[in-house]
């Protein structure tokens, strides 16, 4: 993976999506850190340090109020073997005998060196009886980068609504949107830099005993994950 640990020459990109499963796995915004770890591997293969990414609730046939989940100005990249060895984010390894917070860690694949190459914790991403899911992995590591930021803001659930930036809605509706013009990255980053940060709300979808994602390794997950 060629190194991203640099910011952009002509500026920063701003990537929206949307946050299908707000549950507190991806984003995982705990331990100081919100990582984006899992599922949209496209924003993770092509986010550099500097740019920022804000995930919304849906939209879809009146489904949710398009609220705001979180925002981020990626700080770190990491590949998923330097993020499984870093030392700081042990914590986001999934504990299933932990808290609700514990369990939701994103830190999930150990480099295995073997066919599938990476090895899954039982964890959101796995199967019910928490075995490997292998299409999931397939997803998740499409893109060998973890995107980290410790400037932040986690509402969840009860998330603002979003303001308009230079007369834009930037939501995005399947995959991901980052083609804005320098006057609506411009009119984010004020928005942004004015928001408290840090860990503000709780997630809107309940984790659950089990604490799988809905929709992992199905085609549905195909199309809202990337």
């Amino acid at each position: 993976m060629m190194s991203r640990n640099y910011p952009r020459p002509n500026g920063p990109k701003l990537y929206s999506y949307v946050v299908a499963d707000d549950t507190g796995f991806s984003p995982n915004p705990y331990h100081g850190f919100c990582t984006l770890a899992c599922c949209k591997p496209r924003i993770r293969g092509d986010a550099h340090i500097g740019d920022y990414v804000i995930g919304t609730a849906s939209i879809a046939k009146g489904k949710d109020d398009g609220h705001v989940v979180y925002a981020m100005r990626v700080t770190e990249v990491l590949r998923f073997d330097q993020y499984w060895n870093d030392q700081r984010f042990n914590i986001k390894k999934p504990r299933s005998e932990g808290d609700e917070v514990l369990r939701r860690g994103d830190n999930i694949y150990q480099p295995s060196y073997g066919n599938p190459p990476w090895s899954q914790l039982e964890s959101a991403h796995s199967n019910p009886d928490g075995s490997q899911n292998v299409q999931q992995t397939e997803i998740d590591t499409e893109a060998d980068g973890v995107l980290i930021s410790d400037d932040f803001v986690y509402f969840g659930g009860a998330g603002p609504d979003l303001v308009k930036f230079n007369n834009v809605d930037i939501r995005a509706k399947r995959n991901h949107r980052c083609n804005f013009d320098l006057g609506v990255l411009q009119a984010f980053i004020n928005w942004f830099g004015g928001q408290e940060k840090g860990l503000l709300g709780t997630p809107k979808s309940p984790f659950g005993t089990a604490g799988r994602c809905s929709t992992r390794g199905t085609p549905r997950c195909r199309l809202t994950c990337r």
